[in-house]
């Protein structure tokens, strides 16, 4: 994956080389060196990396809403919701990929839902941060802090949701391995 995303970098000319790079990149990420282990549960993780690209567009479109269409905050200029495709592909590929180099995506057997929260709220805190230092010019402190708000509370409605529906199919026995103990 890694050598396909360097020659297509290097040999393609498109504006979209550098989001296949990184997906490439997130790829080798949430697949790691355990190739074996971290395939065991891949559709779990396919899942799971799809409800947070989706809690993460929520909160992107949520804070679009707050900021131009609500009419809480004076805007000189409303850029329109077209404008931010591109980017709004870029903060869901870097919160993925924060996510996966936080291991949020490796599971842990029957972890206490409280310590999946403290995991999320630490990567998203984390997340911010990073976010703000590379961008302290372009948005206020309060546009920040709600986004991560909004993000925060998304991520965790959507990782309890998840966990109660894999606890319920574990009750029901499906998605469990059978196991020989000598």
């Amino acid at each position: 994956l890694g050598i396909t995303g360097l020659l297509i970098f290097f040999f393609f000319e498109s504006s979209w080389k550098l989001i296949i790079v990184v997906c490439a990149g997130l790829l080798l990420a949430i697949l790691g060196a355990h190739l074996h282990r971290n395939l065991v549960r891949a559709g779990e993780k396919l899942f799971l990396i799809l409800l947070d690209s989706i809690a993460v567009n929520l909160a992107f479109l949520f804070f679009y809403w707050l900021r131009f269409e609500s009419g809480l905050f004076s805007t000189l200029i409303v850029i329109p919701l077209s404008e931010y495709l591109v980017p709004a592909i870029w903060v869901t590929l870097y919160w993925l990929v924060l996510f996966a180099f936080l291991g949020l995506y490796e599971f842990r057997s029957q972890l206490p839902m409280k310590e999946e929260w403290k995991k999320i709220i630490k990567g998203v805190v984390l997340g911010i941060i990073i976010f703000s230092v590379l961008s302290i010019k372009f948005i206020s402190l309060r546009f920040v802090l709600l986004y991560s708000l909004s993000l925060i509370l998304l991520l965790l409605f959507f990782r309890k949701v998840f966990i109660l529906w894999e606890r319920a199919l574990f009750t029901r026995g499906i998605g469990l391995r059978k196991t020989l103990i000598l």
